[in-house]
């Protein structure tokens, strides 16, 4: 999101605005509050407490000079047609393009069974100077190869099979998320270039060609169902491109269909998740090793998906980490090799 804006900014001839954790901090609460229900989204600015758009600001810690604050929601997750509509949308508009302002924090939370499902607020400022902030991201550290911030299309380094990170080596190893609670992920290789990046018995389906690294049925969305993605007479939809420069953005070509189901019979079922939209990836960085937990990962790649979310994917794990507006996961522990015996679920999905 942070790059898109930015990229709107430097094509109105404006300077592009810096990342701020106190920001985010503000931003992650507030869209949390929008998905939990309890506010008004007619008043999407007023908190459920009552509190204004200073107020959470401040709470934070951030010392505001100069404020803006945008908000959506919907759109089945697509932070694409969300940055179309504030773009269209004289006030929201205004708030992206102003020139009060020289940082920015922004959250995206994808919450099943809300009204709307998807929710994002930015917000915007220019603080009073202020001790140093604190890490959005705090027991983790990377140490960076190459990072780059350009526009989609436009390579910076040498290209880098995506390949190596996204599919693991069938190591085992635990995950923890924000509740404490923890999942058992490990790489499963199936015939016909396929692979499932299991979570305990719960799984994603990716595959491959030269060109790109698909996806089709994740069983791990949760409430007994599973979805697909697909795009017309396909068996599933493209993900990423196989190869791809660091800095660089993909948008895929044609838009797919995303359809959820029930785990027991299989019969689809209606969701907010359902319907069309594109897959978009931006590879952010390679890191030489990056620790989380204590546990340390060599030559890791990072990247931002349509919604926003980061991925981190180390090479011969698979997926280790992931951040969104609802918070981090990201790996904890190792796992002796005898304990790689983690199976698929198995069902009429698969």
């Amino acid at each position: 999101m942070i790059e898109a804006i930015n990229d709107i900014r430097r094509r109105a001839g404006l300077p592009a605005l810096a990342l701020n954790g106190r920001l985010v901090q503000a931003a992650q609460g507030h869209a949390r509050d929008l998905a939990s229900g309890r506010v008004n989204l007619n008043d999407s600015h007023t908190g459920s407490d009552g509190s204004s758009i200073h107020d959470r600001l401040v709470r934070a810690g951030y010392k505001p000079v100069y404020w803006r604050e945008i908000t959506g929601w919907g759109f089945d997750g697509d932070a694409t047609r969300m940055l179309d509509y504030w773009l269209n949308s004289p006030v929201h508009y205004a708030a992206i393009h102003s020139t009060d302002v020289d940082e920015m924090g922004w959250s995206y939370v994808y919450r099943p069974g809300s009204p709307w499902g998807h929710y994002w607020v930015v917000e915007f400022g220019r603080g009073a100077e202020l001790p140093a902030e604190p890490p959005s991201l705090p027991y983790s550290s990377h140490i960076p190869v190459v990072v780059a911030g350009s526009s989609v299309g436009a390579p910076t380094s040498a290209e880098i099979d995506l390949l190596d990170y996204l599919r693991g080596d069938g190591r085992a190893y635990m995950v923890r998320h924000p509740d404490g609670n923890q999942e058992k992920f490990r790489t499963v290789v199936r015939p016909a270039n396929r692979w499932l990046q299991l979570k305990n018995s719960q799984w994603e389906e990716f595959w491959f060609t030269d060109d790109y690294i698909w996806r089709g049925v994740d069983t791990s969305p949760g409430d007994g169902q599973y979805y697909r993605q697909f795009e017309d007479s396909q068996e599933g939809a493209r993900w990423c491109p196989r190869r791809m420069d660091v800095g660089q953005g993909w948008i895929a070509p044609v838009q797919h269909t995303v359809q959820t189901y029930r785990k027991s019979d299989c019969a689809p079922v209606d969701h907010h998740r359902n319907g069309r939209t594109t897959n978009r990836l931006r590879l952010v960085a390679r890191h030489e090793r990056t620790t989380w937990n204590g546990v340390t990962v060599e030559d890791v790649i990072e990247v931002v998906s349509s919604t926003g979310e980061s991925m981190w994917f180390g090479r011969g794990y698979g997926l280790v980490a992931w951040r969104s507006g609802w918070g981090e996961s990201a790996i904890s522990y190792l796992l002796p090799a005898h304990e790689a015996d983690n199976e698929a679920e198995r069902g009429c999905f698969g």
